[in-house]
């Protein structure tokens, strides 16, 4: 405890130490240029390492490790050290060699270790921490080493607290720093060159950080006079020295890295077309073979293995004419000693040759030559492919020659039937689109037209609507006789009736001419189920049916037009009560989720449809009881007016039914148009909706 209180401040002596230090302060440019000597060569440092992994061999690896630990140790070293310089302090001080030289030790190997981590075995967090922990711990002890060796007359004493802080930031930003050094060497989704700048940054704050950090630690206690043996040195002179060889040396060291580099990639390209013209020469479908000025063979690729039956240890250094026919090898030896005079009768020509195989048959070749002059002299390389298929099939092709012609004369005539055909076909192509384009052009005035005649007898009809429930409701007075009143209330039964046919053609003719539009906004579905049951609830008490809502909880908002989802619900509803007998029950169920969106069913227990009837009931106008007894009224276009509404939201309709048993109606609209919620009871989504 007695030698901590002497190097840390305690408790009882901290405001006294505080009180009586030694006032020191900074030089701005030194610090500045301790700065940029620590980021530039950790950048430079960082740059080599990532030349391990691109060295070819141990050796090469070792030296670029070395190098590197050497660059980044020094970069450390020199930023402390002109740091250390730009310290103000009004006392002379001097430096003690052999502990300054201890701590430039104690930077390089830490550095190597760092770097040996990142570059060799599984790249691990633990592994990357522990290297990360050595970097900090080896900054902080080169720090305290090069405290250490100043020689003056006062104590140094540390804060307790800052000291740690500084080595702690030493380490933290030691691993992250070693942490994009590892991404910059492995990763491919990044630019390499930014996340080495980045380390390098990174780096050379951690340098800085701790070291500025650590002086916040130092107190400066004067001593009186005491005995030295240090170099006493000019800050800014040795600063200036110092940073210049430290850029000098990492400038030196990052040329090295980017020649290497390009001597690599120079020499991956060598391996690169070696290899590929290796795999040429093997993969070709013809056989190469290459000899020199004598007739020796030098190459032998595996096509001319396949071709001739030799293997390349058995030919290679023999002559080539042992696969020549032996009435065809006294004049190759003659080309061969008289190559310059024949020159232009072989090289670069294509020609015809015989050839030998080992199993003593013949083969028929089509050979071309070409020469290289390399520094071991001339070299012939023939490229040979075995046409003697080629020539069994040209004997085969004259003696077919004459039933081809044949059959020229009965293709041309069947060419003339197919042009004749081609062109009907053409003719009747055009009347299809014509008749296409027609039928379409009669269905929008189809649609037009039903649009037209709709709005035309509304008005009418809302007149003879208006005028029988004032004579109904006798508004003017009693008109009489209660068969007028009765006769008055038919009227209106009839026109509401008819009112609601016209609505419903109108709006079927408007989604079908694509003229309607929907009015969306962000629908809450309780409400609505709620308002369209209170629209049904006499009919459904009238005919003496149960009525039941299932939802459920948490349901989120809906975007819709709400005005055509009402009028979706109570079509369906509508027919289920209609369908439905006494004593029956109509459900309405709601629920949404991210993978089938939101979901409208309505089931009720009514008489049905038959599975083959259901096509029916969803066409414009289909009745299921057609005939001329109907039992249930209606027009026909409720449920392919509903399924038009729905795909206008993007959505889709399904009809299940089984005869006697009952039907389920259900609408799905898209998960697109589910609004997250606010309260985050539903937000599985993006933006303010939810992705389907």
């Amino acid at each position: 405890m007695a030698v901590l209180s002497e190097i840390f401040l305690t408790g009882e002596t901290r405001d006294w130490v505080i009180q009586t230090c030694l006032a020191y302060s900074y030089d701005t440019w030194l610090v500045l240029l301790s700065c940029l000597v620590a980021m530039f060569a950790s950048y430079t440092a960082f740059h080599l390492v990532a030349r391990v992994s691109a060295a070819p061999t141990r050796p090469a690896k070792a030296a670029w490790l070395v190098t590197g630990a050497v660059t980044m140790g020094g970069s450390i070293w020199s930023m402390h050290f002109i740091a250390m310089l730009a310290v103000w302090l009004p006392a002379p001080v001097r430096y003690d060699v052999m502990l300054t030289g201890l701590s430039v030790v104690f930077a390089i190997a830490a550095s190597g270790f760092a770097f040996y981590i990142v570059t060799t075995g599984a790249r691990t967090r633990p592994r990357l921490f522990g290297g990360g922990v050595v970097l900090g711990a080896g900054i902080g002890a080169m720090h305290y080493t090069g405290m250490a060796a100043m020689q003056m007359d006062a104590t140094i004493i540390y804060d307790p607290f800052l000291f740690a802080a500084s080595v702690l930031v030493a380490v933290s930003l030691s691993t992250l720093a070693l942490r994009l050094l590892y991404h910059s060497v492995e990763s491919s989704r990044l630019p390499r060159h930014l996340l080495k700048a980045a380390s390098g940054c990174v780096m050379g704050l951690s340098i800085a950080a701790m070291h500025y950090t650590a002086m916040a630690a130092t107190y400066f206690l004067p001593t009186g006079p005491r005995p030295v043996t240090g170099l006493e040195l000019d800050a800014s002179l040795m600063a200036g020295i110092i940073g210049a060889a430290a850029f000098v040396i990492a400038s030196l060291a990052l040329i090295a890295s980017f020649v290497d580099r390009r001597m690599e990639i120079k020499r991956r390209e060598v391996r690169h077309s070696e290899s590929f013209l290796a795999a040429v020469v093997n993969n070709t479908a013809n056989g190469i073979i290459a000899i020199d000025e004598n007739g020796a063979i030098r190459l032998f690729n595996p096509a001319a293995e396949r071709m001739f039956g030799y293997a390349r240890s058995e030919v290679v250094g023999e002559n080539v004419s042992i696969l020549l026919p032996l009435e065809e090898r006294e004049a190759h030896e003659g080309y061969v000693r008289n190559s310059k005079l024949y020159e232009s009768r072989i090289l670069g020509v294509r020609r015809p040759l015989v050839g030998r195989c080992k199993d003593g048959t013949s083969i028929d070749l089509a050979i071309s030559v070409s020469d290289m002059q390399g520094d071991e002299g001339r070299t012939f390389i023939g490229v040979c492919h075995d046409i003697t298929e080629r020539k069994q099939a040209e004997g085969a092709l004259l003696a077919s020659e004459q039933a081809l012609q044949e059959r020229v004369v009965e293709l041309e005539l069947a060419q003339r039937r197919l042009e004749r055909q081609g062109e009907d076909l053409v003719r009747l192509a055009d009347d299809l689109l014509i008749a296409r384009d027609e039928a379409r052009a009669a269905d929008r005035a189809k649609s037009e037209f039903l649009a037209a005649m709709s709005h035309e007898l509304r008005t009418p009809l809302n007149a003879i609507i208006g005028f029988s429930e004032i004579i109904k409701g006798e508004t003017f007075g009693p008109v009489g006789s209660v068969q007028y009143r009765d006769y008055a209330s038919d009227i209106h039964e009839s026109g509401q009736h008819l009112l609601a046919l016209i609505n419903d053609i109108l709006d079927l003719s408007k989604v079908e001419s694509g003229v309607d539009e929907l009015h969306e906004e962000n629908i809450e579905v309780p409400e609505i189920l709620e308002s369209v049951l209170r629209l049904v609830q006499q009919r459904a008490e009238n005919s003496r049916l149960e009525l039941e809502l299932d939802l459920s909880q948490d349901l989120p908002s809906l975007c819709a037009d709400e005005r055509k989802l009402k009028q979706i619900l109570v079509n369906l509803l509508t027919n289920a009560i209609k369908f439905t007998d006494a004593g029956g029950k109509v459900t309405l169920r709601a629920w949404c989720r991210g993978d089938s969106g939101f979901v409208f069913q309505i089931i009720d227990t009514g008489i049905g449809i038959a599975a083959e009837d259901i096509p029916k009931a969803l066409s414009q106008f289909g009745q299921v009881d057609s005939d001329l007894d109907r039992q249930y009224e209606g027009t026909g276009l409720g449920l392919p007016l509903t399924k038009a509404l729905v795909e206008l939201h993007g959505g889709c309709f399904d009809l299940q039914s089984r005869a006697g048993v009952g039907t389920t109606a259900t609408v799905r609209f898209p998960a697109t148009r589910i609004i997250r919620s606010r309260h985050g009871a539903y937000a599985p989504g993006v933006d303010d909706r939810v992705a389907g």
